[in-house]
């Protein structure tokens, strides 16, 4: 019986290392992909999402948007003018 519970709290420290884990992944991939996509105020999404895994599903749906938009304007689809404004508007 000893034996189980010791096993049980072994089992719990580890998946609270990999919690800490990845919590810790999870804000170094904000940090990044914030400073990829040159957002000046991630403090401001922190604030408003309260939780840094909402944080980074929005920097993800964020930076697959601008990659489709850059698809379009290497393949010549759409042309943007210097401030983010399409040129054919």
């Amino acid at each position: 019986m000893r034996e189980r519970e010791l096993m049980s709290i072994k089992v719990k420290r580890q998946q609270l290392k990999l919690d800490r884990e990845t919590l810790a992944f999870i804000d170094e991939s904000n940090t990044e992909l914030s400073s990829a996509l040159r957002l000046e105020h991630r403090e401001q999404l922190d604030r408003a999402t309260s939780n840094p895994l909402t944080t980074l599903r929005i920097l993800l749906s964020y930076y697959r948007r601008n990659k489709t938009l850059s698809e379009y304007e290497t393949e010549g689809k759409i042309d943007f003018l210097e401030g983010g404004r399409p040129s054919n508007l």
